[in-house]
């Protein structure tokens, strides 16, 4: 029994091999077990129309006997170990891909898509990795229907000579890695014309130069260093950079570029720029010192005295000179962690250490104790910080100096609807620093001057008789749609006294809250809980101009104020 199972056995293999040999367009008899999935070999394209060629890449493919789709057998142009390239039969239906072998069937994992209508087809191109003006050679199917050529977006220019299998291309200025793209028209069921796209399944790669190595360690640099930098495709460079700085550079040949480190970079990449984009560096770093402290960070004014500092940090040893402000330091002892050096004792600003590699600053400069006057229409101050008394909408204004008792104050006088406007108390035009007061805190600054009204009509008063009003700090870093003249912050609400006595008045500049009019605030300004950031505050040694803005009951009433004006100054404490 056992021989005769054994004699059946060899018998059906026989018939199944014999179906296998003879192959005919219906192959459904090619059920040998077991038939084995296989995610080893891929094909391009996944879909076309009989007549296409497909190329199936994978390994293993020297006993491979046969090619199907699904049940019908495809003629095989050319087959090697790791390729094969196939005819899509006619009658094809979509469904897998099967390699016939001695005793096996490998089914492939995607289905293969029989169209409806022939498609152009790429299977392949070369070379893949290309650049602008290069030509590149596409191979597959119907080229010779294709209309239309892009590479991503960007259209190319089709060389004479195209075949149904074969095209050149050119690849255009500005090409990016992407998908070929091919155009075509074809006739519908219905008898209608409509344009198609056929893509490729792989992208075509830019060609970008390449960097290797680089002969110094660019985490520490010096200005004017030499670089030598070995890659590819450099004789295609036509613009180095270090940081977005333009560096002076010579191509030494393809594979090696010698650059130098330009002035005025700290940190950043390289980067190599060529026709078709750039390439980047890892992150390179210019020895420069840093600042962790500084002792004293604020005092008095201290005329004809020596002010001694003590400035901690790293790299100390790379510092050739100190400045605070504009003002040369004397450097009295120095090593790699701790600079003392001394000024003047009226010398004020940022601590600037200057190095061969450029200037590191100080975040916050050493600033003075006591006063610092605007005016007090009596004494010319060393730092000018008053210019002149300018209207703010009203219908008139006039300002005069007016002496009693052997002090001089300024007399204001505003006329015509006083609700919501004033006088501007402008600065001077000396840059950015304009009240000079060498701090950006407002922590510990106040703002102090005297007030008193003379002459104001009734309908312009408070119900307690006073006459109120707010003061806007306009801020020179450029808050708000109109620049240098924005309101910056304001003040809390005050009150004046209008029997014509003189009042003194003092605000903390940190109760200077930033003002929302005309949109002043930036994305950045704000926290994610809607509260204002700190430095959306009151930046003392930023303001310009002080504008005071009244207001009155009957909003729209108009009348005259004579108002008294003296002793501005800010205070530092």
């Amino acid at each position: 029994m056992k021989r005769l199972k054994h004699i059946i056995n060899i018998a059906l293999t026989a018939i199944i091999l014999f179906s296998v040999s003879v192959g005919c367009d219906d192959i459904g008899a090619l059920s040998i077990d077991p038939i084995v999935t296989e995610s080893t070999f891929t094909f391009e394209p996944t879909e076309g129309f009989a007549g296409n060629s497909i190329k199936i890449t994978g390994a293993g493919f020297d006993d491979v006997q046969k090619v199907a789709f699904g049940t019908t057998e495809a003629e095989v142009l050319q087959k090697s170990n790791e390729e094969i390239t196939v005819i899509v039969p006619v009658g094809a239906k979509s469904g897998k891909i099967k390699l016939v072998r001695t005793n096996s069937i490998a089914e492939s994992v995607e289905n293969f898509v029989v169209d409806e209508t022939p498609i152009p087809a790429i299977t392949e191109f070369s070379p893949s990795i290309v650049g602008s003006g290069d030509v590149v050679t596409l191979t597959g199917d119907l080229f010779n229907q294709v209309d239309s050529v892009f590479v991503g977006e960007l259209k190319v220019e089709i060389q004479p000579g195209t075949e149904a299998a074969t095209m050149n291309i050119v690849i255009p200025a500005g090409f990016q890695t992407s998908r070929i793209r091919m155009f075509y028209n074809y006739m519908t069921d219905f008898g209608m014309v409509k344009v198609a796209e056929s893509v490729s399944m792989t992208e075509i790669s830019l060609e970008l130069p390449s960097i290797t190595a680089i002969d110094l360690d660019i985490t520490a640099l010096n200005i004017g260093d030499e670089l030598i930098i070995n890659g590819t495709m450099f004789d295609e460079v036509t613009m180095v950079q270090f940081a977005g700085v333009d560096a002076v550079y010579t191509v030494v040949s393809e594979t090696e570029i010698s650059v130098t480190v330009p002035v005025g970079v700290i940190s950043g990449t390289i980067s190599l720029t060529v026709l078709d984009g750039v390439i980047e560096s890892d992150t390179f770093t210019v020895l420069l010192p840093s600042i962790s402290s500084f002792t004293p960070e604020k005092g008095a004014e201290l005329p004809g005295s020596t002010r001694f500092f003590a400035l901690q940090g790293s790299m100390l040893d790379l510092v050739t000179s100190v400045t605070v402000g504009s003002v040369e330091a004397n450097i009295t002892n120095q090593d790699s962690e701790l600079i003392l050096f001394t000024t003047d004792g009226v010398t004020g600003g940022t601590i600037n250490l200057h190095t061969a590699n450029g200037i590191v600053s100080s975040e916050a400069p050493f600033f003075f104790l006591g006063d610092f006057w605007l005016t007090d229409w009596d004494t010319d101050f060393e730092v000018v910080r008053y210019d002149n008394i300018a209207n703010r909408n009203l219908g008139s204004l006039s300002e005069s100096v007016i002496s009693e008792g052997g002090n001089n104050y300024s007399e204001v006088t505003m006329g015509g609807a006083i609700h919501n406007n004033g006088f501007y108390l402008w600065g001077p035009d000396i840059g950015n620093d304009r009240f000079s007061l060498y701090t950006s805190n407002p922590e510990g600054v106040y703002l102090e001057f005297d007030m008193r009204v003379t002459s104001i009509a009734d309908s312009l008063k408070q119900a307690d008789g006073t006459f109120q009003f707010k003061i806007f700090a306009m801020d020179s870093r450029g808050w708000g749609a109109s620049g240098e003249s924005s309101y910056g912050s304001n003040s809390p609400t005050s009150y004046v006294q209008t029997n014509g006595e003189w009042q003194h008045f003092r605000m903390h500049l940190d109760d200077f809250v930033a003002s929302d009019n005309n949109g002043l605030y930036t994305a950045d300004q704000i926290t994610s809980s809607g509260n204002l950031k700190p430095d959306a505050w009151c930046h003392p040694n930023s303001l310009r101009i002080l504008a005071f803005v009244f207001a009155t009951t009957n909003t729209t009433g108009t009348g005259d104020v004579v108002m008294g004006m003296d002793n501005i100054k800010f205070v530092i404490e």
